[in-house]
């Protein structure tokens, strides 16, 4: 048997690298194992989704979206080895099962802030009752209100860009990307069932593409940082949260 080549030793050790350096990365992040909490509350009652969360892992198991026989061709685009994927909805989302960054939401009174660093976005969510404008401008991001069903932020979106792709959650998701028409519909649903998890779900209506709506399974992301975060540990290099 022929022993291991150079290319080979130098996998090896990258990916025992790697290891080691998310292994760090975990442990310097207090909440990630650290003790849970009561959901914050805003003024208003409802829970404060305010914090910087990363993926809590895995990959959870997803149906893929039921094309219609005579579109699937046309709309499923699978993502090229090497391709950026621009952030917008509701990929800036799915794709933090695949990211090694931190997204933040900033809620104020009135609205909602979702900010991600891969990919970068920056998405406003006004949650004070408007409805959808009655010309909405058309953009990656669409047009979002909110509204609170219980302790869970609604979020409905409309007129995304049709340049804009869908993709699934998890590993399969870039080979599984497809874009969409103009009549898309995306609900999104934010909810913090305690101080140190947020849960996320995305469903994905259009009429013209879809045989039926596309549900993502529920994403569970873990606080990363808090306003005491800093004092609790100081920044670690290489460490992106």
């Amino acid at each position: 048997m022929k022993g291991i080549t150079r290319r080979s030793a130098y996998r090896l050790v990258g990916a025992a690298a790697g290891l080691a350096a998310l292994s760090i990365c975990l442990i310097f992040v207090p909440n990630l194992r650290g003790q849970d909490g009561p959901t914050p509350r805003a003024a208003d009652g409802h829970p404060d989704l305010s914090g910087r969360y990363v993926f809590a892992g895995g990959n959870p198991k997803q149906e893929s979206p039921a094309f219609k026989p005579e579109t699937k061709a046309k709309y499923q685009t699978p993502v090229k080895p090497g391709a950026c994927v621009m952030g917008g909805n509701p990929t800036t989302m799915t794709m933090q099962a695949t990211e090694h960054s931190a997204i933040e939401l900033l809620q104020v009174p009135g609205s909602l802030w979702i900010l991600a660093e891969s990919p970068q976005s920056v998405i406003w969510v006004p949650t004070d009752g408007r409805k959808h404008s009655d010309d909405p401008d058309v953009s990656f991001i669409g047009e979002s209100v909110g509204k609170w069903e219980g302790d869970t932020l609604v979020v409905d979106t409309v007129e995304v860009d049709t340049k804009m792709r869908n993709v699934d959650v998890g590993l399969p998701g870039l080979a599984n990307a497809w874009t969409h028409s103009d009549k898309e519909h995306v609900i999104q649903r934010f909810s913090r069932p305690s101080k140190n998890v947020l849960n996320y779900q995305v469903t994905v209506e259009d009429p013209v593409v879809l045989a039926k709506p596309f549900t993502s399974p529920t994403l569970r992301f873990s606080l990363a940082q808090d306003a005491d975060h800093w004092k609790v540990k100081p920044p670690v290099a290489g460490c992106d949260f």
